[in-house]
């Protein structure tokens, strides 16, 4: 997802001309992963929650870096890539100037994840036969297999899941670009804002049935840009402002 705002944080490194940063709250991130983690399967269990953040993080800064660099190729700079509690963001310095600039941007994300996902796939059947010859008091070959395994799962769930057509997940911001090519643009905002609602109340179900509060948070989150789009489309609609773009 991409937003505008001044980021605060560690930083880590740059990218395309931006600054990489961890929001602080990826320290809470971490002790909440490892807090479930240790509850469920005691202290023996920390390595392989440590190796899961260490994964989701992977994934979430791949997925944004995949947006920056394609943005860069259309001479769009990014003013931070950030990395919080919730995922993560590219701050840009402007939004993309042409419709199919903005599908390109937003696609590049999810389909990074996926391309990791198929890697690790790849990847499986050789560390597998690696483990077959390991001593067995070696707990590498296992730590490596699971991080491959969380690896593989969560670029494959969070690819998926941003391709959903509801904004502001980047499949929103694909359907919402590709409906202004037959509607006017601020209907198709309000339509790719509804399909986010929907996708947010589907999570907070799912979150509040399985009790993972982590997902409960994000269906806020989601639920809130996307009512908040659907507010911004509405007024624009009933003033007759469409925004066009080329």
């Amino acid at each position: 997802m991409a937003r505008l705002r001044t980021a605060e944080g560690l930083r880590i490194g740059a990218f395309a001309g931006a600054p990489v940063i961890l929001d602080w709250s990826v320290a809470l991130l971490v002790a909440y992963l490892l807090a479930i983690d240790i509850a469920h399967n005691g202290i023996a269990g920390a390595p392989f929650a440590i190796a899961y953040a260490i994964a989701l993080l992977v994934s979430i800064l791949a997925h944004e870096l995949a947006h920056a660099q394609v943005a860069a190729w259309f001479n769009l700079p990014s003013k931070a890539i950030v990395l919080t509690f919730f995922g993560g963001h590219v701050e840009f310095v402007r939004p993309p100037l042409k419709r199919w600039h903005d599908i390109l941007v937003s696609a590049a994300g999810p389909l990074a994840n996926l391309a990791i996902w198929a890697a690790c796939q790849g990847a499986a059947p050789l560390l597998a036969g690696g483990g077959d010859s390991a001593p067995p008091d070696n707990p590498i070959p296992e730590l490596a297999g699971g991080f491959l395994g969380d690896l593989a799962l969560l670029n494959l769930l969070l690819g998926a899941f941003n391709l959903l057509p509801g904004y502001p997940l980047d499949g929103g911001r694909m359907a919402q670009a590709a409906l202004s090519y037959v509607i006017p643009r601020a209907a198709a905002r309000r339509v790719a804002a509804w399909g986010g609602l929907i996708i947010a109340i589907g999570v907070a179900i799912f979150g509040l049935s399985r009790g993972l509060l982590l997902s409960v948070g994000i269906a806020y989150l989601l639920a809130r840009a996307a009512w908040t789009e659907i507010v911004v489309a509405t007024r624009l609609l009933r003033a007759g402002l469409a925004p066009s773009q080329p």
